[in-house]
């Protein structure tokens, strides 16, 4: 007997309700004390908000959890003022520029209008060449290859400058790692000690490459596509809806026939045990077992309710 559409939302509220257990096994190990505080700078760094990343610096140099990196934490700061440099060579360079001098944001040819100093910051006043259009950039908010362009007359080749604009370009949002790295070299044949440096841009690229990895496993991913959904045993089910796994880790839920129930929207990742975890808007979890087949998974709800599922076929 069909349920009416009343026992089917109260149900598919209820099945959907209770979440399922997640084991240890989908945690992430624990960084270290100094991992997770530096993961905090290299974001203010990216951003070129040195003055914050220099406080927060300060106030870890007396925080005990973070003793054992005093050391490191000396270091860092020495290098946090010699951005702070890098700062004030690339206002100092902005306050010479005259009306009508050419800036590039970017891909976007501008032209000064003038330089401005005052209560709210240090910033430019800019006209768009192409289309007129005025506007006014904080320093920090200039194009990060427009540092580059406002000091590249006043940096020389000496290690210290090497060493300035390579933590520059290892640091800041899109920064060329690839000529961080190469500077960075370049200052440690004249004897600076960059193997800080390296190390990070190192564990940046493996952590890119972990990103771009996992993206296209997700995008290859057998789960990815339409699905019918049964809530009950084959043949007496007490619920159908459609469901279809998209390659952004996405589940959207949708009714199964004219005036049906469907789930709320969620998400969806894979297990390390080959099982994959559904978690939906209201924070319920539901636990797949994809078939070898590739065609069919099973599961339970947390009431432990069957739900089984066969693959549909894309639409066109």
């Amino acid at each position: 007997m069909r349920l009416s559409i009343v026992s089917l939302t109260v149900l598919l509220i209820l099945t959907f309700t209770v979440p399922l257990a997640i084991t240890a096994d989908d945690t992430e190990p624990g960084d270290s004390p100094y991992t997770t505080f530096w993961t905090q700078i290299g974001q203010l760094l990216a951003d070129r908000e040195y003055g914050s990343a220099e406080g927060l610096i300060a106030d870890a140099q007396t925080d005990p959890e973070l003793a054992p990196y005093r050391d490191q934490l000396t270091t860092d700061s020495r290098d946090i003022a010699v951005l702070q440099r890098f700062t004030k060579l690339v206002t100092d360079s902005a306050a010479e520029l005259k009306m009508g001098d050419p800036l590039k944001l970017g891909a976007i040819d501008c032209k000064v209008v003038e330089f401005i100093s005052d209560a709210k910051g240090d910033r430019l006043a800019l006209t768009v060449a192409r289309s007129g259009t005025q506007m006014e950039k904080s320093i920090t908010e200039l194009d990060y290859r427009s540092w580059i362009e406002l000091t590249q007359s006043k940096l020389t080749t000496s290690a210290d400058d090497r060493y300035m604009l390579g933590m520059y370009l290892a640091t800041v949002a899109r920064g060329n790692r690839k000529e961080a790295r190469q500077l960075l070299n370049l200052a440690a044949e004249e004897g600076l000690v960059v193997s800080h440096w390296i190390a990070r841009i190192d564990a940046e690229a493996i952590v890119a490459e972990k990103a771009k990895h996992d993206k296209k496993a997700v995008r290859d991913d057998p789960i990815v596509g339409p699905w019918r959904v049964v809530i009950g045993e084959l043949g007496k089910p007490q619920s159908i809806h459609n469901a279809t796994y998209r390659a952004d880790g996405k589940v959207v839920h949708t009714p199964a026939e004219p005036n049906g129930t469907a789930p709320p929207a969620g998400t969806w990742k894979k297990r390390g045990d080959g099982r994959y975890v559904v978690t939906v808007a209201n924070g319920a979890t539901v636990q797949w077992e994809l078939d070898p087949s590739g065609e069919k998974m099973r599961g339970r709800l947390a009431r432990g309710t069957p739900v089984h599922a066969l693959r549909q076929a894309k639409t066109k």
